[in-house]
């Protein structure tokens, strides 16, 4: 008897099988319509660990780029096309994953982080701007910790 070829490949595949197709997914140059459908497909089951991947092609792309590397890589396109429906629905998640990856280093956080979270939260939704507020109303340390690191503190 020979097996039947799931319908939904991405969705009943194990972790091995996910993380590969996101390791294949990050030499990508540049995130096209068809690469997103394929985030769009792994997002609907696990959206944290899209976010992760992405926060992953913006740790690449700095790197491509301190090393004067002549590959056009393109970590965050411009805009997404569906994929932002979808994480934008996790917003703690999306704020607090960026902003950590900012911890050490926030002298970048403006062109790498804050765009994926505006291609995440284009039209600034009420649930972005609640996680936004939680932030402040914790008061400026609490968004100097977050954005900057205790690192940056000392200096």
């Amino acid at each position: 008897m020979v097996p039947q070829r799931s319908k939904k490949p991405l969705h009943r595949n194990g972790h091995d099988r996910i993380e590969h197709v996101l390791r294949n997914l990050l030499v990508l140059d540049k995130i096209d319509y068809h690469a997103e459908e394929v985030l769009l497909g792994l997002g609907q089951r696990h959206p944290e660990r899209v976010i992760r991947f992405l926060i992953e092609r913006i740790v690449i792309e700095a790197q491509t780029r301190s090393n004067n590397g002549a590959r056009d890589f393109e970590a965050i396109p411009f805009e997404f096309h569906k994929l932002q429906e979808l994480l934008s629905q996790i917003p703690k998640t999306a704020v607090r994953s960026v902003l950590e990856q900012y911890r050490t280093d926030a002298t970048l956080f403006a062109y790498r982080g804050a765009v994926l979270l505006k291609n995440i939260f284009p039209r600034f939704s009420e649930e972005f701007e609640s996680e936004l507020l939680q932030l402040v109303r914790k008061g400026p340390m609490a968004i100097w910790n977050s954005c900057l690191g205790a690192q940056q503190l000392s200096r």
